[in-house]
């Protein structure tokens, strides 16, 4: 995983990501999955062709419950994203390199991310702005866990920095246990 900063122009970061794909030790080794949801859709545009021949995922991130795959445009509904994080960081697959610019805000996001789950069902997810004005990173990461569990089904190894580990039974986020009919589902929902 690699961070771009704030306000990076588009072609710019196309250009970087470009540039990714083509290094030594990642060509022919990776996948490029981008989130294909409103402005990245001219983001999609103009990445496709340039990371060619590495397999290019579009993401369209939804609030429904189903996912569809027509090729390589998937519709994912957020939960099940960010409940491929959830369970990649509960088996601890997750690892941010420690030297990383990016590991202390990736932290940051992750400890400041909510599930919240209404009286009627209604489930919402996001940052809270007074801890972490971004949730960015913590979507990038579940982008990325979730379509290489889907694909290849290889772990996404990302080093975590020192510091919490989560438990296998607790969510990160919340430090609250996390309900076994919850666990069910998730288990079901990937396969596990």
């Amino acid at each position: 995983m690699d961070g771009h900063s704030l306000g990076m122009s588009y072609p710019a970061q196309v250009d970087h990501i470009a540039s990714l794909t083509r290094r030594d030790d990642l060509s022919g080794r990776c996948m490029v999955a981008v989130d294909a949801t409103g402005g990245g859709a001219a983001v999609v545009d103009l990445l496709r062709p340039k990371v060619d021949p590495a397999p290019f995922y579009a993401v369209t991130i939804t609030s429904g419950n189903t996912v569809t795959k027509e090729s390589k445009k998937w519709r994912v509904p957020k939960r099940d994203l960010i409940g491929a994080a959830q369970v990649a960081l509960q088996q601890r697959r997750v690892r941010l390199p420690k030297a990383s610019g990016e590991a202390e805000a990736h932290v940051e996001e992750l400890q400041a991310y909510r599930v919240t789950i209404a009286a009627n069902g209604h489930d919402t997810y996001g940052n809270d702005w007074r801890e972490a004005p971004h949730d960015d990173l913590v979507l990038a990461l579940a982008l990325g866990i979730y379509v290489a569990d889907a694909t290849v089904g290889h772990e996404a190894k990302i080093l975590v920095p020192t510091g919490r580990v989560p438990s296998l039974n607790r969510n990160p986020w919340t430090d609250a246990p996390i309900p076994a009919w919850q666990q069910r589902h998730l288990r079901r929902v990937f396969g596990r």
